[in-house]
């Protein structure tokens, strides 16, 4: 009788299971085909580009660099700030690989580090003026001082236009770590996308600008295969620059920045 129970019990839950899958997919079906029956506008702003908004429409914009030329971004969220400020992320490492500091000795910290003073200055400089000037001062939180040496879990926020993002934006939520700002949809979805190259298809390591608490003089980096891993602080590793603009910059279709091609830029 017991034996007659446990298998009616199975049955049961193997067909709960296989009825719970069998909605799950339905519903899935069903989602597509309403998003499908949404019309699809043309984005006519920065807002109406990001990821977070509308997948369908590539979710890039391309920028035009003084050195390397017409880049393009990655539009990753329409609110990073939470006032509607839109998050652009340089698509491919720049050129020039960089320390995170020019000397072993110094600490990972991010503020005032080679990393973020490269950013502030000489990257912004590769910038047109006109665009320079509509970039927002961007609240970025950061793992505190006090916390390198174990004192506490604090962080504190700094503003920059040009910046790196973190661990927690990856949307990783390892053990150990102190989160820095929220988890991008963006790498939620996918975390495979933390993957990047050169200009040329070669791929590439970035900086994050989270500092690894298990020694003073190593910080967080995505390698060249995606995952994420640990590196001195005077390695030369590849950069990807983030900043936000408002979310009302308009945007329109080009012919002439990719041979053949219709992308976005900056109106």
């Amino acid at each position: 009788m017991e034996k007659k129970r446990v298998k009616a019990a199975a049955a049961i839950l193997a067909a709960t299971a296989a009825g719970l899958l069998a909605l799950a997919a339905v519903s899935g079906i069903f989602i597509g085909f309403v998003f499908k029956l949404i019309p699809y506008r043309q984005p006519e702003t920065l807002n109406e580009l990001a990821y977070t908004v509308d997948k369908r429409n590539g979710n890039t914009v391309y920028i035009r660099e003084e050195t390397a030329g017409y880049q393009p971004y990655l539009v990753v969220d329409n609110d990073y700030n939470g006032d509607g400020s839109v998050l652009l992320l340089r698509k491919y490492v720049l050129d020039e690989r960089q320390s995170y500091h020019t000397y072993y000795q110094q600490t990972a910290y991010y503020e005032n580090s080679n990393l973020d003073e490269y950013l502030s200055n000489r990257y912004l400089d590769t910038l047109q003026e006109e665009l320079s000037a509509r970039i927002v001062q961007s609240r970025i939180e950061i793992i505190a001082m006090s916390a390198y040496y174990g004192e506490n879990s604090d962080t504190t926020q700094i503003e920059r236009k040009a910046f790196l993002l973190s661990y927690t934006e990856m949307a990783r939520r390892g053990s150990g770590y102190i989160h820095e700002g929220k988890p991008l949809k963006y790498f939620k979805d996918d975390f495979t996308r933390m993957k990047t190259t050169d200009e040329n298809g070669k791929e590439s390591g970035w900086w994050l600008r989270t500092p690894s608490m298990a020694g003073d003089t190593v910080a967080i980096a995505v390698g060249s295969d995606g995952r994420v891993g640990f590196a001195a602080v005077d390695n030369y590793i590849g950069v990807r620059p983030a900043f936000c603009l408002p979310g009302d910059v308009g945007i329109e279709e080009s012919e002439e920045v990719v041979q053949g091609e219709k992308v976005y830029v900056i109106r």
